[in-house]
């Protein structure tokens, strides 16, 4: 049983509406552009989980999306937890783009696109 819709955050919504009105040669352009492709990358990474999700039956699960939580202290998000009658499964989603490796010996995910390296 899915508790809750996935909605886009707030800040995603600021960055698409910033596009929207900013000049296309402003000097910050590109940098908002870089920030709302990652952005939107990460919410469609999520959407793609939630979609897989609904092969789930809805009987034996609860799903709850986009979590945020306080400690006491700080807050920290899920983007997903799943719950059974046995156990909870925080689901954290990425989509990256190109071809994405594990390091298995280095503890590292390796990313190429387009002729560049970048390491997590």
């Amino acid at each position: 049983m899915t508790k809750n819709k996935r909605e886009q955050s707030p800040y995603l919504q600021a960055l698409q509406a910033l596009k929207l009105r900013i000049l296309p040669e402003h000097p910050k352009l590109p940098l908002i552009n870089e920030k709302l492709r990652r952005q939107l990358s990460g919410y469609r990474g999520e959407c793609a989980v939630d979609y897989q999700l609904t092969y789930l039956p809805e009987k034996d699960y609860i799903i709850l999306r986009g979590i945020r939580l306080y400690t006491g202290e700080h807050y920290f998000q899920i983007d997903t937890l799943l719950i059974t009658l046995k156990f909870l499964l925080i689901i954290e989603a990425k989509s990256h783009a190109g071809e994405v490796t594990i390091d298995e010996k280095n503890h590292q995910m390796v990313q190429e696109i387009d002729g560049t390296r970048k390491v997590y």
